[in-house]
């Protein structure tokens, strides 16, 4: 037997086997979670990933695995988080701009041509559109000066 413990939405929290003490009853809430038993022979991790709990027909219902951590469940589906996802790609170009601000210093090595390439590719960070849906997920991202792919 395994303890099932479901969010409002559907979404399992989490699983356990219940100890020689616990003794849940079962489609009690606890935490705010639903707990139901199921007697399924599978791995937990197969149920917290591949399962939900249909509220409609009081049964687990079978999904696809997240498709990336800026996913969330909804609705009985995989729905993006773009705030998630948006603030994640707008620190990696943050990161991206920070590891080469010394590329603009009066005082680096680099010749007037290569800083040129340099603000050149800043610029091109800078200009990356966040706010399209359709680019979020296949970012372009510029190419370093130098940079082999």
């Amino acid at each position: 037997m395994i303890y099932v413990f479901i969010k409002e939405t559907g979404e399992i929290s989490h699983c356990m086997k219940p100890g020689w003490r616990d003794q849940l009853e079962d489609r009690s809430y606890h935490n705010g979670c639903l707990m139901v038993t199921t007697e399924e022979d599978v791995p937990m991790e197969d149920i917290l990933d591949l399962r939900y709990w249909d509220f409609g027909s009081n049964e687990f219902k079978d999904r696809d695995r997240r498709p990336s951590n800026f996913h969330y469940w909804k609705d009985s589906s995989w729905a993006l988080d773009q705030d998630k996802l948006i603030n994640h790609l707008k620190a990696i170009r943050t990161s991206k701009l920070y590891e080469c601000d010394w590329t603009q210093l009066p005082d680096s090595p680099l010749t007037p041509v290569q800083k040129e390439l340099w603000a050149l590719y800043r610029s091109k960070l800078r200009d990356l559109d966040f706010t399209n849906e359709h680019h979020l997920e296949g970012v372009k991202w510029p190419i370093a000066p130098g940079e082999v792919l």
